[in-house]
């Protein structure tokens, strides 16, 4: 129990530093080209998972709530891709925080299935954002995964 509870504490703390290299990121106008607003937004997102993971409510002190706290904050990193996210990445390595990134587009072409909801939605949301930025060329897209949009892929 007190090992869980320690593993806990230590994604805990390494999402707040994650938080951290976020914020510092946003605020650098070179590696985040985007407007004023979509700025702001992205820091107080940053923040507001920082303050929510130092003030965790106990009942949801648990891996699997922490779990969805990771998995949201990741999204953008994962999902998305530019000198942010490449930054993003780069200073989590090498502050030796314990999270990896996760090409699920990637993952779902090559397995040429979606398995659940989640992966749909990135897939719908990320397949021509992909393809434009060279980060899947246009053949990865030629399977069934792409061939339908109303989500009758999804294998329940």
């Amino acid at each position: 129990m007190k090992k869980n509870l320690d593993e806990l504490h230590k994604l805990l703390s390494a999402i707040i530093e994650a938080t951290k290299i976020a914020e510092e990121i946003s605020h650098n106008r070179e590696l985040l080209s985007t407007d004023g607003y979509s700025r702001q937004m992205m820091i107080d997102y940053d923040r507001d998972t920082r303050e929510l993971c130092k003030n965790l409510p106990q009942k949801y002190f648990n891996k699997k709530s922490i779990g969805i706290i990771v998995s949201d904050f990741l999204t953008y990193y994962n999902e998305g891709g530019g000198p942010d996210v490449e930054e993003f990445w780069r200073r989590v390595q090498e502050a030796g925080l314990p999270f990896e990134r996760k090409d699920i587009l990637g993952i779902v072409l090559n397995r040429d299935r979606v398995r659940t909801r989640s992966e749909y939605d990135i897939v719908i949301d990320t397949a021509i954002p992909a393809s434009q930025t060279g980060r899947h060329t246009s053949d990865q897209f030629s399977g069934r995964v792409l061939q339908e949009s109303d989500g009758s892929l999804i294998s329940e």
